[in-house]
């Protein structure tokens, strides 16, 4: 049980990580002209 727990939660963060990186694509896809105001 405490070996398994890292691993949980090391790809709980992942998920949690790939999915805000969809997201924040998706909403660049959706409002290209916003891009320059993260450079």
């Amino acid at each position: 049980m405490t070996v398994a727990y890292p691993m949980d939660e090391t790809r709980l963060s992942f998920i949690e990580k790939s999915q805000t990186v969809y997201e924040f694509s998706l909403e660049t896809y959706r409002h290209p002209p916003s891009i320059h105001l993260f450079w």
